[in-house]
């Protein structure tokens, strides 16, 4: 996929095909808005209720990690780092590592969303291409499995050829970091899937087994 097709909308077909397989969504999502909506439905009802900041996944350590009140949570997925400073009415900032320069990535959330992004970063989503049907529920921990591993943050596009070319058994695809950002937190605020609980808006997370 070229460099001018990752600021389109529209999600690679093969990319389309093993979500689709993966999540057992009824119908290929076939633009990011229509994926993130999606993952955001599916993880809400197998919860059976709305998503809250708990459900977040930590981790002891993690090349993903967020900062809020001067306490730092390291999460399982990149997602969830950003996700965080989505959620919360205050200021948080979330830092990812490239996994292939090792370049630190920065960005600065506030009360109204994302205040600042690395110019030229991009984000990932992809699943195995092995990747089968669940065999029973799609649960939160299934969801993890088959998607975090596979979403990463770039601090270029070339990165993430570069890791493409080093990971042929992922269909994947991509899309600027400040894009993506900005579509997901939009989709938080429209779609309100998260709980709304007092409780819950803290910078606490959830240990899981992801």
């Amino acid at each position: 996929m070229s460099e001018t097709d990752t600021q389109s909308h529209r999600i690679d077909e093969e990319l389309q095909t093993h979500v689709a397989r993966a999540f057992e969504f009824d119908d290929p999502p076939e633009t990011f808005e229509a994926f993130w909506q999606q993952m955001m439905r599916t993880f809400a009802d197998a919860l059976d209720r709305g998503v809250t900041v708990e459900d977040l996944c930590t981790t002891d350590e993690s090349p993903h990690w967020a900062t809020v009140n001067g306490e730092t949570r390291y999460y399982q997925c990149v997602t969830d780092a950003f996700l965080l400073g989505m959620y919360l009415d205050e200021d948080v900032t979330a830092r990812t590592v490239s996994p292939v320069s090792e370049t630190e990535l920065v960005v600065e959330f506030d009360a109204d969303g994302v205040v600042s992004a690395p110019d030229g970063a991009v984000l990932s989503f992809g699943v195995e291409r092995s990747v089968d049907p669940p065999d029973g529920p799609v649960t939160p921990e299934a969801m993890y499995g088959r998607f975090c591993p596979y979403s990463k943050a770039f601090a270029s596009y070339e990165e993430y050829e570069q890791w493409v070319a080093a990971n042929p058994e992922v269909v994947s695809d991509v899309q600027p970091l400040d894009e993506s950002l900005n579509l997901q937190a939009r989709l938080v605020r429209d779609v309100e899937p998260f709980g709304d609980s007092t409780e819950s808006r803290n910078a606490s997370g959830g240990d899981c087994s992801c």
